[in-house]
């Protein structure tokens, strides 16, 4: 893939980013033209970012973003980039898409790239694995209406469908 640059929206004729992910600085600090590649760093949750500097004022950017700002097109004005490899480094432009975030949920479920904690492992869980064995025995065997099952148990009706359907714990 042939490497194409682009001005970087607000700091056009000061910095440049590149279809394959890399950030060039067109001037030194002292307003003088000088081409230098900037290095970029992982963050704490392994996305490349960089510092652009303005007015002397530094600002911190995702190098992912800049590139899908700059190379791709966002018709449905869909708020987050999304890695299609699911590896943060790779920033370059045909690895990168515009997604929603519950696409890009979805995506990262697929790949494996974020495993939640299963049933009552779960922080958030008001059940227990023998609640949901009893939720769903009431249900389907003695035909218990969900309202009432859902104000004995302290949560939705909408859960307590999922987890007599078994769309939820559907692992028991």
């Amino acid at each position: 893939m042939q490497e194409k640059w682009k001005d970087i929206i607000g700091y056009e004729n000061k910095y440049q980013i590149s279809n394959l992910g890399r950030i060039k600085s067109l001037k030194d600090r002292f307003g003088n033209y000088k081409e230098v590649i900037k290095i970029s760093h992982a963050n704490k949750h392994g996305y490349l970012i960089t510092t652009l500097w303005k007015n002397s004022i530094g600002k911190t950017f995702y190098v992912h973003i800049l590139v899908a700002k700059a190379f791709i097109l966002n018709h449905e004005n869909k708020p987050q980039v999304n890695h299609k490899d699911g590896i943060k480094a790779h920033c370059y432009e045909s690895n990168l898409e515009w997604n929603t975030r519950s696409e890009n949920e979805k995506h990262a479920r697929e790949m494996k790239l974020k495993v939640g904690f299963p049933g009552e492992l779960n922080p958030s869980s008001k059940l227990q694995q023998k609640d949901i064995i009893l939720i769903r025995k009431l249900r389907n065997e003695y035909k218990i209406k969900l309202k009432v099952l859902a104000d004995l148990f302290n949560i939705s009706i909408p859960s307590i469908s999922l987890i007599a359907n078994k769309k939820n714990w559907s692992s028991i």
